[in-house]
């Protein structure tokens, strides 16, 4: 009985505490295309993780706004992602100073 109440904990445990995607990735990237013809980063099994692809008029904003985490990725300018971020990629989160103060209408 004991066992399986390891098993439970361990398996509860890693739904609250989810590895960043390159963590989970182990071997390498699928052959061949995704739907959307983009370069698999991900190997079989896992193409749940693999970055979706963005409207290539997206991909300079994105590559500017940089990386929030790890299982966020960098994108070539056609859209696909081009590789996931590494650690030393992410950037600091911004401040409240730098984001848009929302204006609400005066009565």
């Amino acid at each position: 009985m004991l066992p399986m109440r390891r098993l439970a904990a361990t398996s509860l445990l890693a739904l609250l505490l989810p590895l960043p995607v390159s963590a989970q990735i182990s071997g390498s990237p699928r052959p061949g295309y995704t739907p959307d013809r983009c370069r698999w980063l991900v190997p079989w099994g896992m193409e749940y993780l693999q970055p979706k692809k963005l409207p290539s008029r997206e991909v300079a904003g994105k590559n500017a706004r940089g990386c929030l985490s790890q299982n966020d990725a960098s994108y070539a300018s056609n859209g696909c992602p081009a590789k996931f971020c590494g650690y030393r990629e992410i950037g600091p989160l911004p401040s409240p100073d730098d984001s848009v103060k929302l204006q609400l209408p005066t009565p």
